[in-house]
């Protein structure tokens, strides 16, 4: 369900932007257009949510600072709480507390004591979700009267350089990142492929597009110029995205490869192993954030064999494997 509501989603907003990139500020229709792009990314936080719940969104953990998250955050809840309430590491508030009949439900989805229309209970679900699925747990102290205390314990990671959290603005900026180059989009949903399209020929990419691994390695096969990166969704039928990605680079070595997918992380799975060195696109997804990872793959460092846990090296097998076949 996740993957069709996400492939669906990929369209509504796909074809959304497009719409307004057409209309003037003061068009009639701007209004509506705006109104149907925020439900449809209501729509796909809500989808995410569910799975981050259920564990079954695609991970991949990477080394943070919690320090610089931390202090990032703490801007804006300065803001929020006023100056008369004192902010540490930790928060205990003082309020009327949990019972333990409610503190048994906390995590539940969809539960909550607001009031019908004041809340959706997925809050603490969400997070409970990641925490849990990244290795740590949520510990809740509370009773009537007392107040409240969630302390997150997550596993450290080993000792590696924190990768530095960009500033908000560049992180919400919806300029699309161009180039020139050409990518192969392999897609099984027209309508999906299509919008990929659009969106990468609007940022000024050549775009080739193939509905199944096996047309696209006819591409691969038959076109005369080069291909830089193949953008393949993980899960279609006959051959996946990592099959054929493997096969793409035994015809292209040096293909950079970005894969995308709506599918849950064991769906994913079946498909063989996206380790770390993998990028991956999760859908529903924007302009902006298509062509930013599309971007990046197009500029990272080659990589190895896509099913090669080990990844890295710049250089592949010491003796080619033989060029697939296909018919």
């Amino acid at each position: 369900m996740a993957h069709d509501f996400n492939n669906i989603l990929s369209v509504i907003l796909g074809h959304t932007a497009f719409a307004l990139e057409s209309v003037d500020e003061d068009h009639p229709l701007r209004e509506g257009l705006v109104e149907v792009e925020k439900a449809g990314r209501r729509a796909a936080a809500l989808t995410s949510q569910l799975l981050a719940f259920g564990r079954r969104q695609v991970l991949q953990p990477r080394p943070i600072g919690l320090n610089g998250v931390v202090v990032e955050l703490e801007k804006m809840l300065r803001r929020v709480i006023g100056e008369d309430i004192q902010l540490e590491l930790s928060v205990t508030d003082t309020g009327v507390g949990i019972d333990a009949a409610t503190r048994a439900r906390l995590f539940e989805p969809f539960f909550t004591t607001k009031a019908v229309g004041k809340g959706t209970g997925l809050g603490l679900s969400t997070v409970y979700g990641i925490v849990s699925q990244s290795g740590g747990e949520v510990q809740v102290e509370s009773q009537p009267g007392h107040g409240a205390t969630f302390r997150i314990l997550l596993p450290r990671a080993p000792p590696v350089a924190p990768e530095r959290a960009s500033p908000p603005e560049a992180r919400q900026s919806p300029a699309l990142a161009t180039g020139s180059e050409t990518i192969l989009v392999v897609e099984d949903e027209a309508a999906v492929r299509d919008v990929a399209r659009r969106i990468l020929e609007a940022a000024g990419f050549r775009v080739l597009t193939a509905d199944s691994g096996i047309e696209a390695l006819r591409t691969c096969q038959e076109e005369v110029g080069e291909i830089h990166l193949l953008l393949s969704d993980v899960v279609m039928p006959k051959m996946g995205g990592l099959e054929c990605a493997d096969l793409a680079r035994r015809l292209r070595p040096g293909l950079r490869v970005l894969f995308m997918s709506g599918y849950a992380a064991e769906a994913i799975a079946e498909q063989g192993v996206l380790h770390a060195d993998l990028r991956l696109l999760g859908k529903p997804f924007s302009a902006a954030e298509l062509t930013r990872q599309v971007r990046a793959a197009l500029d990272a460092p080659p990589t190895a064999a896509v099913g090669d846990p080990q990844g890295g090296g710049a250089a592949g097998p010491s003796t080619p494997p033989a060029s697939p076949t296909v018919h």
